[in-house]
């Protein structure tokens, strides 16, 4: 009976790993951006933050979601 509770345990926290992953992944896929430089043309992809200038000339972004 003891040994049912360790399974039970180990399958528990592997859904909790997964449940926590999968969280994360809708997480960054809802926060992703693209951003193009109306100067220079180059696009830039970011997770989870702003860009406000690029990279490349350093114009201000027009900032779109995909």
């Amino acid at each position: 009976m003891a040994g049912i509770f360790i399974v039970l345990l180990y399958v528990l926290g592997a859904a909790l790993v997964v449940a926590l992953g999968f969280f994360l992944y809708l997480r960054s896929v809802t926060s992703r951006r693209l951003y193009v430089c109306p100067a220079c043309g180059e696009k830039q992809n970011v997770e989870l933050m702003e860009a406000t200038h690029c990279n490349s000339c350093g114009a201000p972004f027009s900032g779109q979601k995909p």
